[in-house]
């Protein structure tokens, strides 16, 4: 698989040009920044459907999905204990798991049911190492709360090993790539 790089404009050469029956396929090639040609008239003309039924639907989704949004039962987040101790003792390791509702544990009982606590035992069982994990999350934190409240106590851990679940609250925070990005870093 080989992927050509462009400038921002160049005339489309002959490899650019694909021919498509199916609509979503001629989509995805134009997507891509190919010159997609469907290969009747019929299967371009259902591309221009889907599009014209997504943008017409839109003032009826947007008001279902912001009362969606604001309606949505939020879940309690896992109970303490938010750091153990498992598995033998051949060799210690240091877990530190850091993020959003994953790893606030959202429902599941306890954080030794959550990801902190599987993952901890998973490792334990796994060489038998000695595993002590603290588990570092709150529901709804983005990367910016996460790097305000949790990297300074997650390094004063210690850990081996870090486990990061972020992102799902910057997607519907509608957080722009490139500053979650820089965030992240």
């Amino acid at each position: 698989f080989h992927r050509r790089r462009c400038g921002p404009f160049r005339p489309p050469r002959r490899n650019d040009i694909r021919f498509s029956s199916d609509p979503i396929l001629a989509f995805q090639g134009a997507w891509r920044g190919r010159t997609t040609l469907a290969a009747d008239p019929i299967a371009m003309s259902r591309l221009e459907l889907l599009w014209l039924t997504s943008f017409s639907t839109l003032p009826l989704l947007l008001p279902q999905a912001v009362y969606a949004r604001l309606r949505t039962l939020r879940l309690p987040e896992a109970g303490p204990p938010w750091q153990g101790v498992c598995g033998g003792a051949n060799r210690r390791l240091r877990l530190a798991v850091v993020g959003d509702s994953t790893v606030a544990g959202v429902g599941a009982g306890d954080q030794r049911l959550a990801l902190a606590g599987q993952t901890a035992a998973a490792l334990a069982g796994f060489g038998d190492h000695r595993v002590e994990w603290h588990a570092f999350g709150r529901n709804g934190a983005t990367v910016a709360d996460i790097q305000r409240e949790f990297v300074e106590p997650a390094v004063a851990f210690g850990p081996d090993i870090v486990l990061l679940s972020v992102g799902v609250n910057d997607t519907t925070a509608l957080t722009p790539r490139q500053r979650w990005r820089e965030r992240l870093v």
